[in-house]
């Protein structure tokens, strides 16, 4: 593995889960090594009042691109137009009205279009940092900004925290 400082981030060979699975329960160290780092994933996000970052992953005949937010009561609290490319961005947590939306957990969905239909609705892929690592039966987990536990299986990428 090699960190690229001009990109803030990690370039490896093989992907971030099979490290993970690599590192297994003997090495925990290692591991812990990622706390403070941010884990990218498909997964509800904590706003904390920073900026978070989004990755979109466009499908092939998307003209028209969406981002959806929902709150933890499943509201719908936001819907942007995004460029339709596969460049991260920033959702800076405000509302319509340029207020910032309180603190908690959000789900952000991208939703594609081609001609006015939608063709696809996903999770967005987020980058939130990491607080914490365990075992749970056998498997390594990390923990994340406002407490969700998910399997290091679930990390598509890691960098260092902004």
């Amino acid at each position: 593995m090699r960190w690229y400082p001009q990109t803030n981030k990690l370039r490896c060979r093989e992907s971030v889960s099979a490290l993970a699975d690599k590192l297994g329960s003997g090495n925990m160290a290692d591991l812990a090594s990622w706390i403070g780092m941010e884990a990218r994933t498909a997964l509800p996000a904590y706003y904390e009042g920073s900026p978070i970052t989004v990755v979109p992953k466009p499908t092939e005949g998307a003209d028209e691109m969406y981002l959806s937010v929902y709150d933890s009561s499943g509201s719908q609290v936001q819907k942007l137009m995004l460029e339709n490319s596969n460049k991260p961005f920033e959702w800076g947590g405000l509302d319509d009205s340029g207020q910032p939306l309180p603190q908690e957990t959000y789900t952000l969905t991208l939703e594609l279009y081609s001609e006015g239909q939608q063709i696809s609705s996903a999770p967005a892929e987020i980058y939130t940092r990491i607080t914490k690592t365990r075992q749970n039966t056998g498997e390594a987990q990390v923990v994340l900004a406002g407490g969700v536990a998910v399997p290091t299986s679930s990390i598509t990428a890691l960098r260092e925290a902004r």
